[in-house]
């Protein structure tokens, strides 16, 4: 019976990455799953003996299991495959059967994102070796939706997709003799299958980012208290000319309409507002009113106009101002010592 030889590699020679692919190529030829689960059992018993429990069929990837196979027969694999295929082991869900209590060193919580940044692009560049070696599509945007990947990740694989872009455009155009003999075996077929796979990555990051944005929550305004709102308002609290006294400042926050008498210009002016959270204040300048609801005009008869003011029922007030015959004056939203706050309606 004739001796089956395997195939072998060595990540010091130029030659690396077309024999790794040859070699994959090869195991997915010559092998099956079920072998390849016995290689990859064999390699984690012989070098994690403590993980050798570990429920491998919910998650079993055959290229991990050909490198397992690599390094189990003394092959030589770069240092970026053995850390792939260690962090494979690693996250499979079930771990082993007796619990090992250990202490850990507490992370930040930008390190523990960066740590599950860095696994999930591990995920996918275990993806794109897939991709090469078996020339088969594979749906990022089904993948980044199916994990619920969140938005903070998407820059980082968007620089990940984008460098792997430009090595393999490099390759496409390169007329450099080492780069040709590295990559002699990698036909321009399958080069312009994998340029339009990460291509096709690209824009599924991007659309990916662009729905996460669309769906965020926006973030719950926080209520600032009336007391706090109107601490610095500057007002006048009370005028005996016109024998007046200034609500509560408080009033104003949430009403819908506010009353405003200026002492000294003989201005009055009311702000309005339909917003369900009513008028707000910030420092001494009234906020959320709508300007084409408010209205100002300078009085002749103060004492008269004040008194229906005072008086009068939301129906009535619509009235007052306009049937003023002065001049009609933009409102500021600003009140100053010289102003009573007449009236607050909620």
């Amino acid at each position: 019976m004739k001796k089956v030889i395997e195939p072998t590699v060595d990540a010091t020679l130029d030659t690396y990455q077309t024999d790794l692919i040859n070699a994959l190529n090869w195991y997915n030829r010559e092998k099956d799953k079920k072998e390849g689960k016995l290689f990859l059992l064999s390699y984690i018993g012989s070098r994690f003996p403590e993980k050798k429990n570990l429920d491998i069929d919910s998650n079993l990837k055959t290229t991990y299991c050909w490198l397992a196979r690599l390094i189990s027969n003394n092959n030589i694999l770069s240092e970026k495959h053995q850390l792939d295929l260690n962090n494979y082991i690693d996250s499979f869900a079930k771990k082993v059967t007796e619990v090992v209590a250990v202490v850990e060193e507490r992370r930040t919580v930008r390190e523990y994102t960066e740590d599950k940044i860095s696994e999930y692009i591990g995920s996918i560049e275990g993806e794109l070796d897939d991709v090469i070696v078996n020339n088969r599509e594979y749906n990022l945007l089904n993948d980044l939706k199916a994990k619920t990947v969140p938005a903070a990740y998407c820059n980082a694989v968007t620089t990940w997709i984008s460098n792997k872009l430009a090595e393999y455009r490099e390759v496409e155009k390169s007329m450099d003799d080492d780069i040709k003999e590295g990559y002699k075996n990698f036909p321009k077929r399958k080069l312009n299958f994998v340029l339009k796979m990460l291509t096709q990555w690209e824009t599924d990051i991007n659309l990916y980012f662009q729905i996460k944005k669309a769906n965020r929550k926006p973030r719950k305004k926080k209520i600032v208290p009336a007391s706090v709102q109107v601490k610095n308002l500057n007002f006048k609290s009370e005028d005996k000319d016109f024998n007046l006294k200034s609500v509560n400042p408080t009033e104003i926050v949430g009403a819908s309409q506010v009353w405003i008498f200026n002492t000294k210009y003989k201005r009055l002016s009311v702000y309005r507002t339909d917003s369900t959270i009513g008028l707000q204040v910030k420092g001494s300048t009234l906020q959320n009113y709508d300007p084409e609801m408010c209205e100002q005009r300078t009085v002749r008869k103060p004492l008269d106009v004040l008194k229906k003011v005072l008086a009068g029922g939301k129906i009535q007030l619509r009235k007052i101002i306009s049937e003023l015959t002065t001049k009609e004056i933009p409102v500021n939203g600003r009140i100053n010592d010289e102003c009573i706050i007449v009236r607050a309606i909620k």
